[in-house]
């Protein structure tokens, strides 16, 4: 079965309104209606976690609710502590973000990691490290928002035409920005080797991320 645009905003909007048992229970609901297959198709079209259906589906078996961690030991939300935390992640993630271009989700795609955005949080809105959820709640939160990382953007998704990769690659944006991408159609030569002045120029468009492998680099435009 196909989810239909409508029905993927219906579905996700519907479970962010509703919380614990009642969002699992919904979500195993609408599985159960896709029949075969249906666990793999929403977590690849709504971003559902496969852990939570399952839950909700023992739950539609058993008639009775699990009871949530934070109920049985009290405590708070983040959102309870931290009311701007969602509103300041956002913040950070759209603009890294990108929507999908095969049209087969609504969610957004994003580069930054859950440590990333934690990381940011300190620098740019003043968090303090003792105040903050850890890396894993907040990758659950970004999952919760609509947001998925770019390395699962090729999931599901056939790169077997020209046309298709293109798609891709035109609509990647970065800080705001999207590439200037161009179809090269001439033979591309290995085992050329670049002189040391060549190489000294290329390294005026290169970033070298501190503290990470020599292939994470962030590419600049040439300077003018």
């Amino acid at each position: 079965m196909q989810l239909t645009e409508h029905l993927k905003s219906l579905y996700i909007k519907t479970a962010k309104k509703l919380k614990g048992s009642d969002r699992r229970q919904f979500m195993a609901e609408v599985v159960k209606g896709l029949g075969i297959g249906g666990q793999t198709l929403v977590e690849r079209e709504l971003g559902w976690n496969r852990r939570t259906i399952r839950k909700g589906m023992q739950e539609l078996e058993s008639g009775k609710p699990f009871i949530d961690g934070f109920e049985r030991s009290g405590r708070k939300r983040v959102e309870t502590k931290l009311p701007n935390l969602l509103e300041d992640i956002k913040s950070l993630v759209d603009p890294q973000s990108q929507t999908d271009p095969s049209f087969k989700s609504i969610r957004l795609y994003t580069r930054m990691t859950a440590s990333e955005v934690r990381r940011q949080l300190i620098e740019q809105f003043g968090y303090t490290e003792e105040e903050l959820p850890s890396s894993e709640t907040i990758r659950r939160k970004l999952n919760d928002l609509g947001y998925t990382w770019l390395e699962q953007h090729w999931n599901g998704s056939l790169l077997d035409t020209v046309e298709t990769v293109l798609n891709f690659a035109h609509t990647l944006t970065f800080k705001g920005k999207n590439p200037v991408v161009t179809l090269v159609e001439t033979v591309y030569c290995t085992g050329v080797k670049l002189t040391t002045s060549a190489m000294a120029e290329i390294e005026t468009q290169i970033h070298r991320l501190p503290n990470l492998k020599k292939w994470f680099v962030e590419i600049f435009a040439k300077p003018a």
